[in-house]
């Protein structure tokens, strides 16, 4: 993607960077960048040789201000036009960190959320507010909201459209960290590096078993033959030398 993208993707050292690189409009999402999303997730699902993924916004004030206004009319674009964007996001087998450069409002909830890992700023806020607008947020998100944050913090997020500080933010679980802003990006590669240094099958591996516990889907079949694909795997046999020989693991992925 070119430089004049509104979403730009970066591959190096086997992590994928996704930018939302609009922050004149702080970071809003329209047509042409839930398009650019959607493109860059297919390029990052077909790329064998990507171990993570990094989520940011551009800018030191909003990571994304949501839907697009002037573009949500709710026949052309409504909340089902970013649910395949968030849902295709959850989906990757990558372990998947976004780094919160500020404040982060509706749509844009939901696109943190699809992520494993979350850290964001002190000073940042949170609102979603659909209620406001007279929306509704799609079920799937309200669904992934519900089992990631609970019943009472959805509660107060979509039902009072409440705006959350980033202390309220940490302690309801959307943030995992929260960090001075200008630590966010070297904690965030001490995040990947850690996630660089283990077994990508055992990561995608119960990754997918969380996902699907989260929300109360349990295929014991499924997770079984997630779990010996681990075992048999070079991989595994990698890992115990390494605990044996007293030394760092170099995991291949296979």
């Amino acid at each position: 993607m070119g430089n004049a993208s509104t979403v730009i993707l970066q591959c190096r050292d086997q992590v994928a960077t996704l930018t939302l690189n609009d922050a004149s409009r702080h970071n809003a999402l329209g047509h042409a960048e839930l398009g650019q999303l959607g493109d860059a997730l297919d390029t990052i699902a077909g790329d064998a040789s990507l171990r993570a993924v990094l989520l940011t916004g551009a800018g030191e004030k909003t990571f994304c201000a949501g839907a697009a206004l002037d573009q949500l009319d709710g026949v052309h674009f409504d909340g089902d036009t970013f649910a395949p964007v968030t849902d295709k996001l959850a989906a990757l087998p990558l372990p998947t960190v976004c780094a919160l450069n500020g404040n982060v409002f509706g749509a844009g909830v939901d696109l943190a959320l699809a992520c494993d890992f979350r850290l964001g700023v002190v000073g940042s806020r949170m609102r979603v507010p659909a209620a406001v607008l007279g929306a509704c947020y799609p079920p799937g998100c309200v669904q992934r909201m519900v089992a990631q944050l609970g019943v009472a913090a959805s509660r107060r997020l979509l039902l009072m459209a409440e705006t959350l500080d980033a202390d309220a933010m940490l302690a309801c679980g959307f943030l995992q960290w929260q960090v001075a802003r200008e630590q966010l990006h070297a904690r965030a590669q001490l995040l990947l590096d850690q996630l660089l240094a283990l077994a990508p099958k055992s990561l995608s591996a119960m990754k997918s078993m969380i996902g699907l516990s989260a929300v109360g889907l349990n295929d014991a079949q499924a997770a079984q033959e997630l779990m010996s694909d681990c075992f048999a795997s070079e991989d595994f046999s990698e890992g115990m030398a390494a605990q044996r020989e007293a030394r760092a693991p170099k995991f291949s992925g296979n």
